[in-house]
């Protein structure tokens, strides 16, 4: 149908924000942190806030939660540390700093912070780092022919470590999200199932990541959304990169009516500069280079995880039949992938092609791009019919 496509809702993803020390510590046999070799700063969390705006989208933020670990939680803990029984974040933390970091995420209106992790990695009783994917137990170790999600006790561990420490700087968002660290291993979506299904028991209602590429770019995982995100794009940034121009050194994403992910994941410092004064020159490129993407028909921007999680199920499983008058759509299976939320249907028109609504179905035009309109519909009904 090429005057009408049910488009993608591009959703960025960032992770490792929140991290105070940016400096990859792993010759150290430490963390990875964000790669940027400074301090993060006031003017990094603004740069986040910055982009969302640009696009009215909460920016998904990826964040772990070792540096906030003000009353050593994490003495003791073997496993999760590098140091476990010498621990002492206490002595070095900067209260005041951190403080205004919490405050200004917490009455952010384009930040949405999720469950990235409480380390970043695995470590042996000693504290010797055995690798990044936190969630996921390492081959060598546990004497496994492929990864495997982590043991349930040690599951349920980090989850408590992670929200009392989130808990308390006082931070009142909701987790809905959660992304691995280190991706999910290339590991097999049955082997994937305990995880989804301990996430989704912890009020976890989103699952954005770097699956493996035989997974779809939608499903759903014992009742858990799960949206396949980009981190493996050709070109895309490593993960340490920072002063990156995307207008220059990226190629388009999307090709003209052939969308591709919704989920577009990044990291922190790919966005920023090594001057942290001067963020806002490289978030103005990465907004060109949205801006782009979103002329092209197929693609929108999203306004949250929400908002591209059933614009995804609807581009990718949604049922659309040409008719007399218009167009008949079927959103049963989607919606059922989507734990039977009845969200809104975006459908983007060329120009010259104005939809109207039928009994149950409200039209109203959402966004104008030079080339194409796009429309929101909103039914209570799985099956109806837009004419035009």
């Amino acid at each position: 149908m090429e005057n009408m496509i049910i488009p993608v809702a591009i959703q960025i993803g960032l992770d490792d924000v929140a991290w105070d020390k940016g400096n990859d510590m792993r010759l150290s046999g430490e963390q990875s942190r964000t790669g940027i070799p400074r301090y993060h700063t006031m003017e990094d969390y603004e740069a986040v806030e910055m982009l969302g705006k640009a696009f009215n989208q909460k920016i998904l933020c990826h964040v772990c939660m070792m540096d906030w670990d003000k009353d050593n939680l994490l003495r003791g803990q073997k496993g999760i540390t590098h140091d476990p029984e010498g621990w002492n974040r206490a002595a070095e933390i900067d209260i005041k700093k951190m403080e205004s970091f919490a405050d200004y995420m917490c009455n952010a209106k384009y930040m949405e912070l999720a469950l990235h992790g409480v380390s970043h990695g695995a470590y042996t009783d000693e504290g010797k780092r055995i690798h990044e994917s936190e969630f996921f137990r390492a081959k060598e170790l546990y004497g496994l022919d492929r990864s495997l999600p982590l043991e349930k006790w040690d599951f349920d561990r980090r989850m408590e470590l992670f929200f009392k420490i989130y808990n308390s700087w006082g931070f009142g968002q909701k987790i809905r999200t959660f992304d691995a660290p280190g991706g999910t291993c290339g590991t097999a979506t049955e082997d994937l199932r305990p995880l989804a299904k301990w996430l989704k028991e912890a009020g976890i209602e989103y699952w954005f990541d770097s699956f493996c590429d035989l997974q779809p770019p939608m499903f759903n995982l014992e009742g858990l959304p799960c949206l396949h995100a980009s981190y493996k794009y050709p070109k895309s940034p490593k993960w340490n990169v920072y002063d990156f121009d995307p207008v220059e050194m990226l190629p388009p994403f999307h090709e003209e009516g052939k969308p591709r992910m919704a989920g577009h994941g990044y990291h922190w410092p790919n966005i920023l500069r090594f001057n942290p004064r001067k963020n806002p020159e490289c978030v103005s490129l990465w907004i060109e280079f949205y801006n782009r993407e979103a002329e092209k028909f197929g693609t929108m921007m999203a306004r949250d995880i929400a908002f591209a999680t059933a614009q995804g199920f609807y581009h990718y499983y949604a049922r659309t039949e040409r008719t007399e008058k218009g167009y008949r759509f079927d959103l049963a299976e989607a919606r059922a992938l989507n734990c039977g939320r009845k969200a809104p249907l975006y459908i983007s028109l060329k120009n010259g092609i104005v939809p109207s609504a039928t009994p149950g179905t409200t039209v109203t035009l959402y966004e104008e791009k030079k080339n194409f309109k796009t429309y929101e519909i909103t039914s209570e009904n799985d099956t109806f019919e837009i004419e035009i």
